[in-house]
């Protein structure tokens, strides 16, 4: 993959941002530290490696996905993409687009649903919308309590 073409390419950018995740999770666990990934992970493969880096550096692993509402997370998307923020915003917009899906967003909501369901351990918290600090709390509370 060629610099710059993650939008073109973005399965092999993925796996490349992926693998340096992975490498940078390991380093950090192995010097002592934690690790937070705050990404949508839709591919659990990726969720297994994580875990598999954590239990060899003897590391908790605690899952933890942040909910809204499937409409609430649509619209978000769609504010989003009105007014990026920056790249990272900018390429899922375009990604999205790309899909040529009329529902590309929702299919994705559904998807991850269905992953968290097949993942027992994975927890769930409710995301306050506008409320960075109480969803904070909420997720430190969640992993205080694994």
């Amino acid at each position: 993959m060629c610099p710059g073409r993650s939008l073109d390419e973005p399965d092999a950018a993925g796996l490349a941002a992926r693998a340096l995740a992975l490498g940078m999770a390991r380093t950090h666990l192995s010097a002592g530290h934690d690790v937070l990934v705050a990404q949508f992970l839709a591919r659990p493969d990726f969720i297994e490696e994580l875990e598999r880096v954590a239990v060899d550096c003897a590391a908790r692993f605690v899952e933890i996905a942040l909910i809204l509402e499937r409409h609430e997370a649509i619209a978000a998307f769609g504010r989003r993409s009105a007014a990026p923020e920056n790249q990272s915003h900018r390429d899922a917009a375009a990604l999205v687009a790309r899909s040529g899906s009329s529902d590309a967003v929702g299919e994705t909501y559904d998807a991850f649903l269905e992953l968290l369901n097949a993942r027992p351990a994975a927890r769930s918290v409710g995301a306050k919308r506008n409320d960075v600090e109480g969803t904070l709390q909420l997720v430190d509370a969640e992993i205080r309590s694994s």
